[in-house]
């Protein structure tokens, strides 16, 4: 008997550190797709961005230490166990492998990212594999290359309802509320010696200062302040 097809969410990035806009997207993104899974994958060396903070291990650690005990979340190693570059490319394809067609797979990314998408390897391949879900907040300008305008044309949708027609292949912006958290926001705070408990879950910030990360091992301060 053949397996029905299970449709998951994934969310890619350094997680450096992981904090509750991450999580908050990814799940406001599932409960709008009605999706039951949210694949959280952290990269090994992210190609387009500086040198994570924390090492890959502990930044995995982190997102096992955010997510425990909440439904729905799985993280996901394969770019660690996978070593070199972390190339997006090469992660979807492996997950196409594990949900194969008719599965859905909604793959999330922020506006600043998908602007940049001419610069991924083998970026026009993605949607050979995936959906893309744009998370849609509020934005001064939205301004395409010309790349980027023309893949929209061929591939862009007016709504998510219109992504569950085909396993991968189009993209879709989807409305969510905004969440003002950014990880250099919020290793700024931990270096000034703040505690910030409104942004992120207590278990990885414990975890943060009993591996010193993100220059806390300059304060002096409690703990629990």
């Amino acid at each position: 008997m053949k397996a029905s097809p299970v449709d998951v969410v994934v969310m890619g990035g350094t997680f450096d550190p992981v904090h509750l806009g991450h999580t908050g997207l990814a799940r406001q993104a599932a409960d709008k797709l009605g999706v039951g899974e949210i694949r959280l994958i952290p990269s090994l060396l992210p190609p387009h961005r500086d040198v994570p903070g924390a090492t890959a291990l502990q930044r995995l650690d982190m997102l096992n230490l955010a997510v425990a005990g909440q439904s729905g979340f799985n993280v996901d190693g394969c770019e660690l166990e996978r070593g070199g570059v972390s190339y997006s490319i090469d992660t979807l394809r492996s997950l196409r492998q594990e949900f194969p067609a008719p599965s859905r797979i909604y793959f999330l990314m922020g506006y600043d990212a998908y602007q940049k998408l001419p610069e991924w390897k083998l970026w026009q391949d993605l949607l050979d594999y995936v959906h893309i879900v744009i998370l849609q907040r509020a934005v001064s300008e939205y301004n395409l290359t010309s790349p980027m305008q023309l893949l929209e044309a061929r591939c862009k949708v007016a709504g998510i309802s219109q992504l569950q027609k085909r396993h991968a292949g189009r993209i879709a912006y989807l409305p969510v509320e905004a969440v003002d958290i950014s990880a250099t926001r919020i290793r700024e705070l931990l270096k000034s010696g703040s505690r910030p408990t409104d942004l992120m879950e207590d278990k990885v910030i414990e975890y943060i200062f009993n591996e010193n990360l993100y220059g806390v091992e300059n304060w002096k301060g409690n703990l629990s302040s």
